[in-house]
């Protein structure tokens, strides 16, 4: 994954946790994950494996495609966002 994609796909799980007023203890603790795992994902600087991802997506109550999407879509932003080097 890609530096970008890592940290939209993170964002977009964290915007979601926040949405369903779950703690990350919490939601890590729900889903059967780490929670520092939970934080490297939600920050971008975990390869969460695919098992991982599908807990959270099913934690969330949502096809991870929709988490693929919104990270992708939020990784294009922040892109944009940032000044050409």
């Amino acid at each position: 994954m890609n530096g970008d994609f890592k940290i939209g796909l993170g964002t977009a799980i964290r915007m979601r946790r926040a949405k369903a007023n779950l703690k990350k203890e919490q939601f890590a603790l729900m889903v059967g994950i780490n929670r520092l795992t939970l934080r490297k994902i939600e920050s971008g600087t975990a390869n969460p494996q695919l098992d991982v991802l599908l807990k959270i997506a099913n934690g969330l109550d949502v096809p991870i495609s929709t988490l693929f999407f919104e990270g992708e879509a939020l990784a294009r932003e922040f892109a944009e966002k940032r000044p050409f080097a």
